[in-house]
């Protein structure tokens, strides 16, 4: 009994679960036509592998690839930073706020590399 779980447990593999981001749009993206070109924007700069845009105010995007999208959360990032009023800031025009679902990017990477985080 305890034994196989052991051997079961030290065999099992973390499944891939590609890089995400979580970004909230400003709140123009009430409007779809708004919103629908935004995300299309987005989409179009940052070529994520998947995207999820049925909420009306937030998207997700999901990259196979860690270095792309660590290259997309700095490129957001360094924008957002600049703000001293998330509320009223507009230095990206679309993307209110972005944070990483699961591992960051460099996290992500070591664990690639070493198998550990």
């Amino acid at each position: 009994g305890e034994q196989r779980l052991d051997e079961a447990q030290s065999q099992w593999v973390a499944p891939e679960i590609p890089c995400t981001l979580l970004m909230q749009l400003h709140w123009e993206a009430s409007e779809d036509t708004w919103r629908e070109h935004a995300v299309t924007t987005l989409r179009d700069e940052l070529q994520p592998d998947t995207v999820i845009a049925d909420f009306d105010w937030h998207v997700i995007f999901r990259f196979d690839s860690v270095d792309r999208c660590g290259q997309a959360y700095d490129a957001i990032k360094t924008l957002l930073d600049m703000c001293e009023d998330a509320e009223r800031c507009y230095t990206h025009p679309y993307i209110r706020t972005v944070q990483h679902v699961g591992l960051e990017p460099q996290m992500r990477l070591n664990v690639e590399e070493t198998g550990r985080a």
